[in-house]
């Protein structure tokens, strides 16, 4: 409690100048709030602490126990507040931290020893949370001893430290990222030419002349092939063949999408995913039994795939989910089978559309 009360001035007094320091949040409101409510739990901690002489005179475990009486519960409820005042303040000193780490941007030993001295008080944050739940479930082990003399090194060495130190260490992560990056780059394309080609595959039937792919087969994927190269060609000719599916559109697929969206209590984004594939779905079903709607190709309908957006991120972002409704969420069956009800076109596609059944010996990507 005293080491509390100590660091609460130098704490709020450092927070007032990384606020003054700082341009990007001279606009935030009243800085002082959080701090009078810091000062408020400090003063109930104190007088609950000096009250244990009267309602728990002797007792020193905070911890409720197995059989706790008026006393253990008065002493729980005291720690409990003193352990929330230590809350508030670690959460404020990390700001504080935080704010000054990005006004020296340009000294970069000094934000990286701030930065790590931040993750010793997110450490003592994490500590306190369990402490406090121990006093309640007391079935937990106390580690209170161990945790602090490992706080009290962690800090020792934090600012000890000379810069060279942390230069070297900024210098090391930047090659670990280097290293990390091209395997977990590649598997993130990887992941994501399995994810679309289920749909690629399905649609292709539709214009093989227009690929610059081979023909889908049992294996989608070989270690020789240019990932990235593959993708951007897949969102392409998927974009290629979903106009050409225009005149095949189902007047009612929006709506049933959009009934089972709401059916499902999907999220707007998801329920937008969920609508594309049931319309693309249920255009793929009606070119596969050549039975466009209209003559000419039409405007697409609203929930329609067109363009995910201006840069290969939007697309594939606006495209997976898509994907991977169309080719593994019972939802589409079940909107197909919907349509099938309503529309004397779509009869068989209670099982799955055509699209997804002819080309399930080509969805199966390893």
């Amino acid at each position: 409690m005293v080491a509390t009360v100590t660091v609460f001035g130098p704490s709020a007094h450092a927070f007032r100048i990384a606020q003054r320091l700082s341009i990007e949040y001279a606009g935030e409101p009243d800085w002082w709030i959080p701090w009078r409510i810091q000062l408020g739990l400090v003063a109930l901690s104190i007088a609950l602490l000096a009250g244990r002489f009267v309602w728990a005179p002797g007792q020193l475990d905070v911890r409720l126990g197995p059989h706790p009486d008026s006393g253990r519960f008065y002493l729980a409820g005291a720690h409990l507040t003193y352990r929330a005042s230590c809350l508030v303040q670690i959460g404020l000193v990390i700001l504080v931290l935080r704010r000054l780490a990005a006004v020296v941007g340009l000294h970069a030993a000094l934000q990286a020893r701030l930065r790590v001295i931040r993750w010793i008080m997110w450490y003592m944050l994490l500590y306190i949370a369990y402490e406090a739940t121990s006093v309640v479930v007391w079935q937990l082990p106390d580690l209170s001893s161990r945790v602090f003399r490992l706080r009290s090194l962690f800090l020792l060495v934090a600012i000890v430290a000379p810069n060279a130190w942390y230069l070297t260490g900024l210098e090391l992560f930047r090659r670990l990222a280097t290293v990390i990056e091209g395997p977990l780059a590649s598997w993130h394309r990887w992941w994501t030419y399995r994810r679309l080609y289920p749909l690629w595959a399905a649609l292709y039937p539709i214009q093989p002349s227009v690929s610059h792919l081979p023909p889908p087969r049992r294996r989608g994927w070989r270690p020789d092939r240019p990932t990235m190269i593959a993708i951007c060609r897949m969102i392409t000719e998927i974009h290629d063949w979903t106009i050409t599916l225009w005149p095949y559109q189902v007047p009612h697929a929006v709506v049933v999408g959009q009934e089972i969206a709401r059916e499902a209590r999907l999220l707007e984004h998801e329920a937008s995913a969920l609508i594309e594939a049931i319309a693309l779905a249920a255009s793929l079903e009606n070119w596969h039994r050549s039975n466009p709607i209209s003559a000419h190709a039409a405007a697409p309908q609203p929930g329609r795939p067109t363009s995910g957006g201006a840069t290969l991120a939007d697309e594939i972002a606006a495209l997976v989910p898509v994907a991977d409704l169309f080719a593994r969420s019972p939802l589409v069956t079940l909107a197909l089978a919907r349509l099938a009800e309503e529309s004397p076109s779509l009869r068989g596609a209670r099982s799955g559309t055509a699209g997804r059944t002819q080309s399930g010996s080509t969805t199966r990507v390893v």
